[in-house]
């Protein structure tokens, strides 16, 4: 054929046109069989066949993959640039750009691999990529597998108003969704998921599934949620279960938020936020804040329920934090600071410093209970109540004496730090005397409580504001002989 004759050239393009036609039909008519494989199609010859001689019989599209019949070179039939996709090829490449062009309406979906069978409820969201795995028997283990290498993406998904990625997992106990990152960079990150207004990541689970899982093998974060913006870096939601939960088996955190504002926020109608130590050694929630707050809760009927075995809560001085009467930062009404000597104080008006209550502290005492009648819990005399609280005789002069007062059931506790008691001198001797009543286990102040003078028998009466030992004993002691009854009042504690 002359190639300068365009009439011939024409001719012989209008005529392979029609071969190609041709052969679509015969690919439309193969009908699939009992167990999945194609009719037979018409008996070719084996052996090697020519390109030119492939496209006109077919063979290089369908009968191929049925007759067995292999290329001049010898080479499996495979697709590249240009060429048509062959399934059941393994080694297809292209060096361009290749694309699937699907318009999508009410089609299940764009493109699909299936592993055997699927429920006809999985094309429910109509995906545009749909990967199916069985995960049993010889069946595949994974929809999808991505792996990235150095400084590559594995996956980047964009998207507008619906949803970039639906992943399902009706197992109820393998994650829907894994991400390996093999780096041992702290900065690497496994999934990383950014949103200019709605949801960078959602994770829903029905029964007792999980629905976001993170699982770190170093020390980096398991879980990270940044936003630029005003919304959440972590948002949980949960109808019942927890809203974000985390778990750890180290000194790591198993929840750690860091904000400008609020690190870590829980609302929910029964637990906002929940922290589970699992060793006598661990801490359920910590809060820190270096300038703001460390611990919020907003307005509610209850505040806060505190529950321990050991203690309920725990108020630890900062380093360097005084007592509060000289700050020059500004307090408000309610606050409570314990400093590096241990007092208790606490605010019951704002400014700078502010007003400022001592409530407790080593050289103090908390408020005084003045218990309903008061109890006498020692009398030396023989025959008087208390009986069974002795000794029965009178004091010898300049001899102290110890007296518990917690004596004849009073109902003083252990432990209360001072007593009012009122003493009562009887049947002293005569001449000027004194008596003096001080704390257990410390040497006897020159202070004296109540001093007398005059003939014998004489009785005298004194009230006095005394501390008391760690078992909320006193001392007493009278420079003359003397009787002495002893009367509780109330006590601070």
């Amino acid at each position: 054929m002359d190639v300068t004759d365009g009439a011939a050239l024409a001719a012989e393009l209008a005529a392979l046109r029609a071969e190609v036609a041709d052969l679509r039909q015969q690919l439309l008519s193969v009908q699939p069989q009992p167990g999945g494989h194609p009719a037979p199609c018409a008996p070719v010859r084996q052996g090697p066949v020519g390109r030119r001689q492939a496209l006109r019989t077919g063979l290089a599209v369908a009968g191929a993959a049925v007759a067995g019949a292999v290329l001049l070179d010898g080479q499996p039939a495979a697709a590249a640039n240009g060429s048509n996709l062959i399934l059941g090829s393994a080694n297809q490449s292209a060096s361009a750009t290749t694309a699937f062009a699907v318009t999508g309406t009410a089609t299940v979906t764009g493109f699909g691999v299936v592993d055997n069978s699927i429920a006809a409820d999985a094309y429910s969201t109509r995906p545009a990529i749909l990967a199916h795995s069985k995960g049993t028997g010889g069946n595949f283990n994974t929809g999808i597998q991505v792996v990235a290498e150095q400084s590559s993406v594995g996956a980047k998904i964009t998207a507008g108003a619906a949803s970039g990625a639906d992943i399902t997992n009706s197992s109820g106990f393998y994650p829907a969704l894994e991400v390996f990152n093999s780096s041992t960079s702290l900065t690497s990150l496994g999934v990383l998921a950014s949103s200019n207004g709605g949801i960078a990541v959602e994770g829903s689970a029905g029964g007792n599934g999980t629905g976001v899982k993170g699982l770190v093998h170093g020390i980096g974060d398991s879980v990270l949620g940044e936003n630029q913006g005003p919304g959440s870096g972590v948002g949980g939601y949960s109808k019942s279960g927890s809203g974000v939960y985390g778990t750890t088996e180290t000194g790591s955190a198993g929840v750690l938020g860091n904000a400008d504002t609020i690190g870590v926020k829980g609302t929910s109608a029964v637990i906002g936020v929940k922290g589970t130590a699992l060793s006598s050694g661990g801490i359920g929630v910590v809060a820190e804040s270096f300038g703001g707050t460390a611990f919020f809760t907003a307005e509610a009927k209850n505040g806060a329920n505190i529950k321990g075995t050991n203690y309920h809560l725990r108020l630890t001085p900062a380093t360097g934090r005084n007592a509060p009467l000289l700050d020059t930062t500004n307090h408000d009404r309610g606050e409570f600071i314990v400093d590096t000597d241990g007092q208790l104080w606490f605010c019951i008006a704002g400014g700078a410093p502010g007003v400022w209550r001592q409530l407790s502290g080593l050289g103090s005492a908390g408020s005084l209970f003045v218990m309903p009648s008061p109890k006498r819990v020692y009398d030396s005399r023989t025959g008087y109540a208390p009986t069974a609280v002795g000794p029965k005789t009178p004091l010898a002069p300049n001899v102290a004496r110890t007296i518990d007062l917690k004596g004849n059931a009073s109902t003083i506790p252990p432990g209360a730090t001072a007593a009012l008691v009122t003493i009562l001198v009887v049947g002293a001797a005569a001449g000027n005397g004194n008596l003096t009543v001080w704390a257990n286990g410390v040497a006897k102040p020159t202070a004296n409580t109540m001093v007398w003078g005059g003939a014998a028998g004489g009785r005298y009466t004194a009230k006095e504001l005394t501390a008391t030992d760690a078992q909320s004993r006193i001392q007493v002691s009278s420079s003359l002989k003397t009787d002495v009854v002893i009367d509780v009042v109330g006590y601070y504690r």
